[in-house]
């Protein structure tokens, strides 16, 4: 253990030394350029955020409530992959390496995750008293935000593995034959119903 600590604390010590060692020329040469790109897609993205409005749209969709007034997307101009990164319950972290669409899903996306995930921590515990804790509960949760998500952006693909995509096509039948049911109510007859067999 105290080798791998050496290590790794020998690699960070590098990585701050680059760092302090480049930031002066950085923020000089670079910055300028990168905060101008940032603040266009910031007022493009709130344009559309605005226009969505979000987290009403969410709550009037699930009938659930977000635990807050406001929701705030970091944006950076690194390269991150191909989705967006929660920094806690209010806030996520997203790079503007991608169109602006991508940008717009993942963040409708994201908002609701947060705004369902005491949901699904209601369901899993649920889940593990009753000894159904499994995959089946994550798959759940992912389809019931990827529904809400096709709600509110009807184009908006996810990058997510078939069981989800088969709870997204269990919840619009759902929804169908009960309107009115909210997140709740749709989550756990999509679970009852699929660990009996129905679907």
């Amino acid at each position: 253990r105290a080798d791998m600590y050496e290590t790794h604390l020998r690699a960070v010590r590098q990585l701050v030394h680059v760092y302090e060692y480049n930031f002066q020329a950085w923020e000089e040469q670079v910055w300028n350029d990168v905060e101008l790109d940032l603040d266009l897609v910031a007022a493009e993205l709130n344009g559309d955020l605005w226009s969505l409005d979000l987290l009403n749209t969410w709550e009037r969709l699930t009938g659930q409530r977000f635990r807050g007034d406001r929701y705030e997307v970091v944006l950076t101009a690194t390269p991150a992959g191909t989705g967006i990164t929660s920094l806690g319950y209010h806030r996520s972290l997203l790079s503007t390496d991608m169109d602006r669409e991508r940008m717009l899903g993942l963040i409708v996306n994201e908002v609701g995750t947060h705004l369902l995930v005491d949901l699904f921590r209601d369901m899993s515990n649920r889940d593990l008293v009753e000894g159904e804790h499994d995959w089946m509960t994550y798959a759940a949760f992912a389809g019931l935000t990827a529904y809400y998500t096709r709600q509110i952006l009807p184009e908006f693909e996810t990058e997510i593995e078939n069981d989800v995509e088969i709870f997204v096509g269990i919840y619009r039948q759902l929804a169908d034959e009960e309107p009115r049911a909210g997140a709740r109510r749709l989550m756990q007859r999509a679970l009852a119903e699929h660990r009996d067999g129905r679907w």
